[in-house]
């Protein structure tokens, strides 16, 4: 946690002459980030800095409030397009519209952690807002608030002493909103203590019981092998995260697209078509095996081969009654890699990944893991792009089949030697 009020931590740096301790002038919740502003007492330059929480912590960005000169700290310039033009085309054209923010009191508090999960991207909230049980574990004594989109209301745990919903969609919140800021500085002049929650964000998911923000128990991994195989695919009919049949399908999509022609519904059939395909060659393996369908979407049909829990657009209660509990039943879930895989591999005992190499630089992000263990390897796993139904359908068939012997050798560690004594070093022949 970093202090907010009644006095400002500093743990900031000059980004031109790198002297420590800069004047704290005030902080500024412009969105997504949270903000330092500063002004250096060595060499004057008065400047903005990322705290750390969110992604502030791994990529941390300055930028001059005189010359708007930005300094990407991190030196990564994979995070130039998302990280640092964002910050300096919000400060030179911020927001100017109203937004409207929701609050919601739970219970009293006199100090408060604020935990900031907005984000421009939907796994990026759900991971920030995961941070939530530590800080209410940890800290019992203080009130938590979470700063997070309407959207995400329906996760947010209990025990929480606020929420400020933001009636903002996701893809909007990659802006600078002032009005953002002054709600909050507003609100806070009602505690006596402020802290910064550090939204991590990757926190450690072996540590998260994640039916504390969905209210669904994920699949009991100790019954694997007792349950009949239940196998979800989770589809999307968005051209970015489709299966498509071979590299030259891709193309011929891409090179129309640029004439306009548009090709899509076609290729959703063709997606189509292969689950249906996949299933088939399941089936015939693990003829006892239950199929289910979720997503956004509705195209084509499944009847007589998985029950479709598609639905046209979000709706929290339906998500939460028949997606999550369908993934809570599901040995696999199996879709294109993307944050719509987030709450399948949460509450699912294994998933099968189909991954575009566009996204390698995103690699296990949608992937929620239960142990710390070996098993998780076995659970998990991503395969190319253009995999044939026949090659997705063997991976699930063999990680069903072969599971109750690969959990059998976890259970028989040859180098445990925890309850053992420990021996004394043999002396040294000469």
């Amino acid at each position: 946690m970093i202090a907010l009020k009644p006095v400002l931590e500093n743990v900031f740096q000059c980004p031109v002459c790198h002297a420590v301790q800069p004047e704290m002038k005030d902080v500024i919740f412009q969105g997504i980030r949270v903000l330092a502003d500063c002004r250096c007492k060595s060499c004057g330059y008065a400047f903005l800095h990322d705290y750390p929480t969110g992604f502030g912590m791994c990529y941390p960005v300055a930028i001059g409030k005189e010359d708007a000169r930005t300094y990407n700290l991190s030196q990564d310039k994979g995070c130039e397009t998302w990280r640092v033009t964002p910050l300096k085309e919000g400060f030179l054209k911020p927001e100017k519209e109203e937004v409207k923010i929701e609050k919601v009191v739970y219970r009293p508090a006199s100090k408060v952690i604020i935990l900031n999960a907005l984000d421009f991207c939907f796994s990026h909230v759900l991971k920030k807002l995961l941070n939530a049980q530590r800080y209410l574990d940890e800290h019992p004594e203080m009130g938590l608030i979470i700063l997070i989109p309407k959207a995400f209301e329906y996760l947010v745990p209990e025990g929480v002493a606020e929420a400020w919903y933001v009636h903002l969609s996701i893809r909007a919140l990659n802006g600078w909103f002032p009005r953002i800021d002054a709600f909050v500085k507003k609100e806070w002049e009602r505690f006596e203590e402020v802290f910064l929650g550090q939204a991590y964000p990757h926190p450690d998911t072996t540590r998260i019981d994640i039916s504390r923000f969905t209210g669904v128990q994920p699949f009991d991994i100790s019954t694997f092998a007792q349950k009949k195989p239940h196998i979800t695919f989770a589809l999307r009919e968005d051209l970015g995260r489709l299966w498509f049949h071979s590299r030259l399908e891709f193309m011929l999509r891409e090179i129309l697209h640029k004439f306009n022609i548009n090709i899509d519904p076609i290729l959703v059939r063709r997606q189509n078509a292969l689950v249906k395909s996949t299933i088939k060659k399941i089936r015939r393996q693990l003829p006892d095996a239950e199929f289910s369908i979720t997503g956004f979407g509705g195209a084509g049909s499944f009847e007589g081969l998985a029950n479709d829990y598609r639905i046209p657009g979000p709706d929290p209660e339906y998500q939460k009654n028949y997606w999550f509990k369908t993934y809570a039943k599901s040995h696999l879930v199996i879709g294109i890699a993307g944050s719509h895989m987030y709450m399948a591999a949460a509450h699912s005992a294994g998933v099968i990944d189909i991954f575009y190499p566009e996204f390698y630089h995103t690699y296990t992000d949608d992937l929620f893991f239960h142990t710390k263990g070996i098993r998780e390897t076995y659970l998990n796993r991503y395969v190319q792009k253009y995999i044939k139904a026949s090659e997705v359908a063997a991976h699930a068939v063999a990680m069903i089949r072969y599971f109750k012997r690969f959990n059998r050798g976890l259970n028989h560690d040859a180098y445990h030697y925890a309850n053992k004594p420990e021996q004394p070093a043999s002396k040294p022949t000469i």
